[in-house]
C-alpha cells in the first residue's frame, strides 16, 4: 500500500484563499497549524514568566488529492506574477480567426470571471481570518529553538511542567 501526503501548506492566508477559489479545501484532519515561536529556550523561560511575547505562525494545509497539481502549481506561480492579466490580454489579442468584438466579449467575460473570483476569493480569506480567531489555547504548539542547527522543541500549550522540562532539558 502507497501512502501520499496530498497537503500544500502555507502561512500566507491570500494565496490560501486564492486556492481555495481554484477548488482545493483544508484538510479536513489539521486544516490549520498554530505554532507560538521562540528563538530560544530563554525567550521561551522569560515568556513563561509573563514577559515577551512569541512570534506566531499559522499554517493553513489545504488537500490536494484530486487535484491536477501541475495547475496548482502554475496558479502558485501566476499568484506572484504581475504581468499575468498582461499576458492574458496579449494571448487574447494575437488570437487569429476571431473578429474583434469576439476578442472584447473575451476580454470583457474575463474580467466578469476576475471580479467574481476577487469576491469569493475574499469570502475565502473572511473565512480564514475567522478560523484563525477560533482555534482554542489548548490547540497551539510552543516551538522553542535551540542552539544547534535544526535544533528544536515541540510542546502542546497544555503540557504538564514535567513534560516541558523533559522536552527543554533536549535543547
Amino acid at each position: 500500500m502507497e501512502y501520499r501526503e496530498d497537503t500544500f501548506s502555507t502561512t500566507n492566508t491570500k494565496l490560501a484563499a486564492v486556492l481555495m477559489v481554484f477548488g482545493l479545501k483544508l484538510r479536513q484532519h489539521i486544516p490549520l497549524e498554530w505554532n507560538d515561536i521562540f528563538a530560544s529556550k530563554g525567550e521561551y523561560l522569560n515568556y513563561l514568566n509573563g514577559n515577551g511575547k512569541p512570534k506566531s505562525s499559522v499554517s493553513f494545509n489545504l488537500d490536494l488529492s484530486d487535484q491536477n497539481v501541475d495547475l496548482i502549481e502554475k496558479i502558485i506561480k501566476a499568484f506572484d506574477d504581475s504581468s499575468a492579466e498582461e499576458n492574458f490580454n496579449k494571448v487574447v489579442r494575437d488570437l487569429e480567426g476571431i473578429t474583434e468584438n469576439q476578442k472584447q466579449e473575451i476580454l470583457i467575460a474575463h474580467s466578469g470571471a476576475v471580479a467574481y473570483a476577487c469576491r469569493d476569493g475574499l469570502d475565502y480569506r473572511e473565512f480564514l481570518i475567522d478560523l484563525i480567531f477560533s482555534v482554542p489555547h489548548y490547540a497551539k504548539w510552543d516551538v522553542i529553538r535551540g542552539n544547534g542547527m535544526g535544533e528544536l522543541v515541540r510542546i502542546g500549550k497544555n503540557s504538564s511542567n514535567e513534560l516541558r522540562e523533559e522536552f527543554l532539558s533536549k535543547i
